[in-house]
């Protein structure tokens, strides 16, 4: 564990992996709607009614994408990961036999200055479900494969 990142580390990059996945979104929503723009004075016609229509979903879908995220971001950051408990609960990072987790929000696979992937689960999936209240040293078992937690931060 001496190369192991501290866990502050692994927090702000988990922050900034949220913050550099809502600026592309809002790079591409901006694009959409520039595009939209654009369209307005060109041609007229079926063509040019469809090719509306699909940039207006594409609109909608990313705009409820941004949302999602938004949510998501504020969630993150409401959580305190600081604090120091027994069991694991929200905002602890976890070291297992089978891969490091962060209890935090549903972010998925991060990776941590190219050399540590960390999963960002949600307390709610199934295998932070299943994390919760357990302690470093405990096993359980998740799609049929047994799991140990060495280290809870």
């Amino acid at each position: 564990m001496a190369d192991f990142p501290s866990k502050k580390h692994l927090i702000e990059r988990v922050k900034a992996v949220i913050e550099d996945r809502l600026q592309e979104l809002d790079r591409q929503f901006s694009e959409l709607q520039q595009a939209l723009l654009s369209d307005t004075k060109s041609s007229a016609g079926d063509k040019h009614e469809t090719s509306r229509a699909m940039t207006q979903l594409e609109q909608e879908k990313l705009g409820k994408q941004l949302h999602e995220l938004n949510q998501m971001r504020s969630t993150f950051l409401r959580i305190n990961s600081t604090d120091q408990f027994d069991a694991i609960q929200i905002g602890n990072i976890i070291v297992t036999s089978e891969g490091c987790y962060y209890l935090c929000v549903p972010l998925g696979k991060v990776t941590i200055d190219e050399q540590l992937t960390l999963f960002c689960l949600s307390p709610l999936s199934p295998l932070g479900n299943l994390l919760i209240g357990k302690k470093a040293g405990d096993k359980l078992t998740f799609n049929s494969r047994e799991i140990e937690i060495q280290t809870v931060l």
